[in-house]
């Protein structure tokens, strides 16, 4: 089963609604608020998480240190985490 790890610019009220469809965790879940993204992207790459986000920092990321951890970047314009 793939894990997923929505960063702080999606609202946690995904978890418990795709719960039941994947393994999935909020950084908020995992005290990775307010952090350097290169330290959610080694937490996600050592514990195998897929990265969940909106921004094209993580997209930067791969590029620069390769994968994993994988990222899903989604293009849904400007949302409140509301």
């Amino acid at each position: 089963m793939n894990k997923f790890l929505p960063d702080e610019n999606l609202s946690r009220k995904l978890v418990p609604k795709l719960s039941y469809l994947m393994d999935i965790r909020h950084v908020a879940d995992e005290h990775l608020l307010q952090t350097y993204d290169n330290n959610i992207w080694q937490f996600a790459r050592r514990e195998g998480f897929a990265i969940i986000t909106k921004d094209n920092d993580f997209l930067y990321l791969s590029i620069a240190y390769d994968c994993p951890p994988k990222v899903v970047k989604l293009n849904c314009g400007n949302k409140s985490t509301t």
